[in-house]
């Protein structure tokens, strides 16, 4: 069973999924990029996936799906801000 993904890949998949969603919805509904910070993105999994971590640990997944997924770009500003950007 070593082809088989573990909870914990599955679970960041997931995550992934989730913040790439939120992204094109959010642009769908006219959000800038320049105005597309992890607090819109946090809200809008909250209300449409009930995503229910807090959120120091969901800016901990959102730097950490950056890292692990070249789509999602952060960038973090001095007043702790994250911008995120999707490809494609």
């Amino acid at each position: 069973m070593s082809g088989v993904p573990s909870f914990e890949e599955l679970r960041k998949e997931a995550f992934r999924d989730m913040v790439k969603a939120a992204y094109r919805a959010l642009r769908a509904e006219g959000v800038k990029d320049r105005q597309m910070c992890d607090g819109q993105i946090f809200m809008w999994m909250h209300d449409a996936y009930g995503f229910d971590a807090g959120r120091d640990e969901f800016r901990r997944m959102l730097v950490e799906a950056a890292r692990e997924d070249p789509d999602i770009e952060v960038e973090e500003t001095k007043c702790g801000i994250i911008y995120v950007r999707v490809r494609g």
